[in-house]
């Protein structure tokens, strides 16, 4: 039986503001890092902390969603965009995609697409 590279496991940790709105932190489950927004908005996987920087929505029904950042714009929002060259490093293959996302919370033209998984001790992202 292989060992599944934990690299491209995320944690996903909802906002505890009390409301039911699919805000979550979302944790590398190998670096223990949180994906979110540098102070210059760069997209990256590099917060050790759940804060408002590293807040992100997106759906864990089961079906198709992509991940918007937002604090990304200035707080206008984006959602995570695919990047055709992909960059392996120790910290994970999710390194190079991480850094672009759409304009705005409206502009969903050719967002990521993902599909959240349940597993044992979090969800997949896929």
């Amino acid at each position: 039986k292989s060992i599944p590279d934990r690299s491209t496991y995320f944690n996903c940790f909802a906002s505890n503001d009390g409301s039911n709105n699919n805000i979550f932190g979302i944790q590398n489950e190998k670096t223990l890092k949180f994906i979110g927004c540098s102070m210059w908005g760069t997209v990256l996987c590099g917060a050790n902390y759940f804060g408002t920087q590293e807040e992100c929505f997106l759906d864990l029904s089961g079906e198709e969603t992509g991940i918007l950042f937002l604090a990304r714009n200035w707080g206008s929002g984006g959602w995570l965009l695919p990047n055709e060259k992909l960059f392996v490093s120790s910290s994970g293959v999710l390194v190079e995609m991480l850094n672009s996302t759409t304009l705005s919370i409206h502009d969903k033209k050719g967002m990521a697409m993902f599909r959240a998984l349940p597993e044992e001790f979090g969800v997949r992202l896929l």
